[in-house]
């Protein structure tokens, strides 16, 4: 209760549209009516149902699955980091909840701008030919496909899995080159030479950046379409 008088307390008069609720079973039933939310900030501690619980039923749901869940919790070490993120956690914010965490999570998953800043809609209509209805099929693919793809990155790279990362981030490199990703696409090549040269600060640096522009492709793709 207190960390949701806080949250709704700073952001008062952000004009942002805010639900709380006191459970993780409150939130599915909410996603059931209303799936129009741009993030989900999941307490990962709370009754009859708890955050990592809640979010593995959001992930399995094809409706809801791409919006972006921040966890928070007291407990930063790293193997409940580790199931957060597994869970299909995108980030995590750590109680007692400071200001500019919260704002940084924001700006991240919130930005809305009015053009597509994360999709080159020529270059990407360029390589389909000219042809909308297959770009759009291809842009409904990597929305599917990939919108949560930064928690599988992170996964990877907590589990030191770097082969299966970098094949996982070739896939993604050759599919956001064709859709004109190209700011996701620079960032995709910056984490593969990292993890080449097993320079841990700079992937696990850019992985950041990956999710943070990962979500605004995701905002972008859907005021295109």
């Amino acid at each position: 209760m207190i960390n949701q008088k806080v949250i709704s307390g700073l952001l008062a008069e952000s004009g942002i549209e805010i639900f709380i609720v006191n459970n993780g079973q409150e939130a599915l039933d909410i996603l059931q009516n209303d799936v129009n939310f741009t993030l989900i900030i999941m307490d990962a501690q709370m009754p009859i149902m708890g955050g990592i619980e809640a979010t593995n039923a959001i992930r399995k749901n094809a409706n809801y699955n791409h919006i972006p869940i921040v966890a928070l919790s007291g407990d930063t070490s790293e193997s409940d980091i580790k199931k957060m993120l597994a869970a299909g956690m995108n980030g995590h914010l750590e109680k007692p909840l400071r200001i500019d965490a919260l704002y940084d999570v924001l700006y991240i998953y919130t930005d809305d701008t009015k053009d597509y800043d994360e999709l080159n809609v020529e270059k990407g209509l360029e390589t389909c030919a000219g042809d909308t209805n297959f770009y759009h099929e291809i842009l409904n693919e990597f929305v599917t496909t990939y919108s949560n793809s930064d928690t599988k990155i992170f996964e990877y790279i907590n589990k030191r899995e770097f082969i299966h990362a970098d094949k996982y981030l070739l896939d993604i490199l050759s599919i956001t080159s064709h859709i004109g990703a190209d700011n996701l696409n620079k960032v995709i090549k910056e984490i593969k030479k990292a993890l080449k040269e097993s320079n841990e600060k700079n992937y696990l640096t850019f992985a950041k950046q990956y999710s943070k522009h990962l979500h605004r492709l995701i905002q972008s793709i859907g005021k295109y379409k």
